[in-house]
């Protein structure tokens, strides 16, 4: 557990009892390669009811973060080798200084290299941003829908990630999907996974 927290990667057993121990998929490319992607599309008809938010609660102005030093330069901690921070001056303006701090003693940092971790706070930054769109959505019976991957909802034009998704049958009468959903964005808007910032400031 501690180690799915450290990475940022899911850690649960799916509807077969497999364990899966995955990153978090923002990829957009997941429904655009997709044999069928219509599949991950939540089109209008198929939506039984609907709600969605806009929470500032854990929205934070500023990401710090940390890591441990490589063995034998615990020397160059004063330098900044092994710490940065990104900050938003639009949410800066908007809430005003609030700080987010994160030690991570997975991240890698060399002096050659210090930008990596701003990169990794920045990467933070977006993913909390993103996380204020929230919502809930029950639907038609969709049994290829899994948690851990994004969907598209026309009606918001709106990329949500799929946190959690719970069936309901009753034999005779009706068969549901309801979907809890996060990090929603735009579909232009680039979300960045783990780690995949390039040090040009550019994602792989």
């Amino acid at each position: 557990y501690q180690v799915a927290e450290d990475t940022g990667f899911n850690f649960y057993a799916d509807r077969n009892g497999e364990i899966w121990f995955t990153p978090q998929r923002f990829d957009i490319t997941h429904i655009l390669s997709a044999r069928i992607p219509n599949a991950y599309v939540i089109d209008d008809l198929s939506i039984i009811s609907y709600g969605f938010i806009e929470d500032d609660t854990n929205v934070y102005s500023s990401v710090y973060v940390s890591t441990v030093p490589d063995l034998g330069t615990d020397s160059l901690v004063g330098l900044g080798v092994y710490e940065s921070a990104y900050k938003s001056d639009e949410v800066m303006l908007k809430y005003g200084q609030r700080l987010f701090t994160i030690h991570n003693p997975l991240l890698r940092a060399r002096t050659a290299d210090a930008k990596s971790i701003y990169l990794f706070a920045k990467s933070i930054m977006q993913r909390i941003l993103a996380d204020m769109y929230q919502g809930q959505i029950t639907i038609t019976y969709r049994p290829e829908i899994e948690p851990n991957h994004p969907v598209y909802v026309p009606c918001r034009n709106m990329i949500y990630y799929v946190e959690t998704v719970e069936h309901s049958i009753q034999f005779g009468t009706s068969a549901t999907t309801t979907l809890s959903l996060g990090y929603g964005r735009k579909p232009w808007d680039l979300l960045p996974e783990r780690l995949t910032f390039a040090n040009n400031d550019h994602v792989y």
